[in-house]
């Protein structure tokens, strides 16, 4: 059984990894549009916008001690 204070430490981690990857798959949406000579505004947006709560999170994720996330 997982205590509320585990139960908390997972949230937030798994918070912080769902951020991660659609800041991840935005990035490399934006490379595709560039590439392909389309202007991506929105998909763009949407990027800044997730990096900047990955950076937000990312301090308080290197506090975590991830040997117990579960």
């Amino acid at each position: 059984m997982i205590n509320i204070t585990q139960s908390r430490i997972n949230t937030a981690y798994n918070k912080f990894l769902n951020q991660l990857v659609l800041w991840s798959y935005l990035y490399k949406r934006v490379e595709a549009d560039k590439k392909q000579g389309f202007s991506p505004v929105k998909n763009y947006e949407k990027m800044i916008s997730f990096q900047e709560r990955v950076q937000e999170l990312l301090p308080d994720m290197e506090k975590l001690d991830r040997s117990k996330i579960r």
